[in-house]
């Protein structure tokens, strides 16, 4: 009899844990359509944020002779000087360029009204002008690169000299 009573007992105990698990989680709000119509106001929001009179100004790589090996500081100059003679060439003068691209997007970003922005477009040297946008974003980005390893603190070992190369030995 004592057998009985104790299998019975070892059955009943897994299902009642089941139905505290199940009890606990039930009650939970979890607000799952709030949390994606608030994701989509966010991306709304993201698309509308454009700079009023700013924009990203793609150029023809073909137009461009620049080097991936020269120094950074060079490239920014020999796009500065690009940037400024495509504006002459669409007849726009005196405009201050705010930053220039020169490796992966050759560009520049410039204050335009609407006719110099259709002016500039007619130019061979450019590819596309887009409006310039304004984005943040609440959440803190990370290197979440699973092919990068363990990670782990710790500083970087410090790396080993060359050796001395031994003097040839006088015969």
């Amino acid at each position: 009899m004592s057998v009985m009573k104790n299998f019975k007992l070892m059955n009943t105990i897994p299902l009642w844990g089941m139905l505290m698990v199940f009890i606990v989680f039930s009650c939970q709000d979890l607000n799952l359509e709030d949390q994606q119509s608030e994701a989509l106001v966010d991306i709304d929001q993201a698309l509308s944020n454009a700079v009023a009179g700013r924009y990203i100004v793609s150029l023809n790589v073909n137009e461009i002779n620049i080097s991936k090996s020269e120094k950074y500081e060079d490239v920014q100059e020999k796009m500065r000087n690009i940037a400024n003679e495509i504006l002459l060439r669409s007849g726009i003068f005196d405009k201050k360029i705010n930053a220039v691209f020169g490796y992966v997007l050759p560009g520049f970003v410039v204050e335009l009204s609407n006719e110099e922005v259709n002016a500039l477009k007619k130019d061979r040297g450019v590819k596309s002008i887009a409006s310039d946008k304004f984005t943040s974003s609440n959440q803190i980005l990370r290197n979440n690169n699973p092919n990068r390893g363990g990670g782990g603190g710790g500083s970087d070992p410090d790396p080993t000299p060359d050796p001395e190369p031994n003097p040839d030995p006088e015969p």
